[in-house]
């Protein structure tokens, strides 16, 4: 491990005037920003208003987050109460699609409680007063710690990887993939703990996802590109997008529980897939990856990614109650540390099931009112310690009928595998950490099987067709 920080210490490189890496020295603080954050009910409800914006809204709502405006005083809030106060009823904000409280995430503090709504709404409806956000004299007793969810990290960043040059996101027009290579140094060989997506316009990002490319074809695809990136999703033969991470609005760091880290390999590319929406004005957009090295750890405990469900997905106008499912059994005892959904605007609601040997199957995740922008990491707090041979069922729920509100078409239309509106997409990803490392092949076995076996019951289904079909959307949304 010290041969790892001294490598990090080493130059970094600059390549084709599009991305750099900096590295960084290791610098340790430990400010206590949200000591005023007092106290914190044993279902972790947060005793004052001010506590309730700071952690729930301000994350977003603040200048320079992703949101459209600030939520800081009362007089913000005073400024739009008929908006908040809907978005708050329907249960739209904060984003955070899974139930407070039943299976403890990293990153969850966004979570607005039953009570904490309640109580924003019934002050809004006083006209948010001044007099009723006033923060509490004194801290009192907490029952978890919130800071590491609300802060960034105190030390800088051990790796930092910039894409310089800016892509234009159009003013007008649909939603754009476009990926970007980020060179990682030869030298920066490391095991990463925690990852800080840093956009320029957050505003014009719905979100980004991570992958490892080892093979080179990112760069290929960006050299014949003249703009920065290239118009196609990141992902590398069997390495999935979001196999190292992710980042959506809201969202924050992606941080694994100790002593759980993502291997980076030194001179392989970092490939970050962002979605875009246009905001009626061409946009800039540049971008920075932090990265936070682990000490101590070890190579064993890398994650090992393995992707469930479906690459057949043809949903007819107005249909609803389809659903994507796909079991496996793991064949070795792993933790289960991380899920990452991939799933469109016609999709709305994921779960996730485990079934270990000799027991009943219960859900380790269930988002139940799914938003297309809600592409990030859902990480355990505390994961979950799986034996061998339990069964692992991913299921997505779709509504392709005009009563999902996130349907981008009125009146709808067919939709099938792809990228855009119109489009959609039917994956799980799963990062494991198995308690043997000797037993990592049996894993990336696992996700190599269950991918040939997807391309071949997609390819049959194609034949079924007659013709191949379009993997990306031409066609504006309409959403009358």
């Amino acid at each position: 491990m010290n041969r790892l920080f001294s490598a990090l210490a080493a130059a970094c490189r600059n390549r084709m005037g599009r991305a750099t890496a900096v590295l960084l020295p290791v610098v340790l603080a430990c400010p206590d920003a949200t000591a005023w954050l007092t106290r914190i009910d044993d279902d972790g409800t947060l005793e004052s208003l001010p506590a309730i914006v700071q952690t729930r809204c301000t994350t977003c709502h603040r200048p320079g987050g992703g949101a459209p405006f600030a939520l800081a005083a009362p007089e913000d809030f005073r400024r739009r109460l008929r908006q908040i106060d809907e978005v708050l009823a329907r249960d739209l904000m904060p984003p955070w699609p899974l139930d407070p409280g039943a299976v403890r995430m990293i990153g969850d503090a966004i979570a607005l409680r039953p009570q904490e709504r309640a109580r924003l709404r019934r002050w809004l409806a006083e006209g948010a007063p001044d007099e009723s956000f006033v923060r509490p004299s004194a801290p009192g007793s907490a029952a978890e710690a919130i800071a590491d969810d609300v802060d960034g990290e105190a030390r800088p960043p051990d790796l930092l990887l910039r894409q310089e040059a800016p892509f234009t996101v159009p003013a007008e027009g649909v939603l754009v993939t476009r990926s970007f290579v980020l060179p990682v140094p030869a030298s920066a060989m490391s095991l990463v703990q925690r990852i800080e997506v840093r956009p320029s316009h957050p505003e014009v990002a719905r979100h980004a996802l991570l992958s490892i490319d080892l093979t080179g074809s990112g760069r290929m695809l960006e050299k014949a590109d003249p703009d920065p990136g290239y118009p196609a999703p990141g992902d590398m033969g069997l390495t999935p997008a979001g196999a190292f991470g992710g980042w959506s609005i809201g969202s924050g760091a992606n941080r694994l529980p100790a002593p759980f880290v993502r291997a980076v390999p030194g001179a392989s590319d970092l490939i970050v897939q962002f979605d875009f929406h246009p905001i009626g004005r061409e946009v800039p957009f540049t971008f920075e990856v932090a990265l936070w090295c682990a000490l101590p750890c070890e190579w064993s405990d890398a994650l090992v990614p393995v992707a469930a469900g479906s690459l057949v997905i043809d949903l007819a106008p107005g249909e609803r109650g389809a659903v994507v499912e796909e079991t496996f059994e793991l064949p070795v005892a792993a933790a289960l540390v991380e899920i990452l959904p991939h799933a469109g605007a016609a999709a709305v609601g994921v779960e996730v099931l485990v079934e270990p040997p000799g027991d009943a199957a219960r859900a380790v995740l269930a988002a139940r009112r799914w938003h297309p922008d809600w592409h990030r990491p859902f990480t355990f707090r505390h994961p979950p310690e799986l034996p061998a041979r339990t069964r692992i069922t991913a299921r997505i729920h779709f509504d392709n009928s005009p009563d999902n509100p996130s349907n981008p078409f009125d009146p709808p239309r067919r939709v099938r595998l792809g990228h855009g509106p119109g489009f959609e997409q039917g994956l799980v990803l799963l990062q494991f950490a198995p308690a043997d490392a000797a037993e990592r092949p049996h894993l990336e076995r696992l996700h190599r099987d269950l991918y040939l076996a997807r391309i071949r019951a997609r390819q049959g289904w194609q034949r079924s067709q007659g013709s191949d079909l379009p993997a990306r959307s031409t066609e504006a949304p309409v959403r009358r």
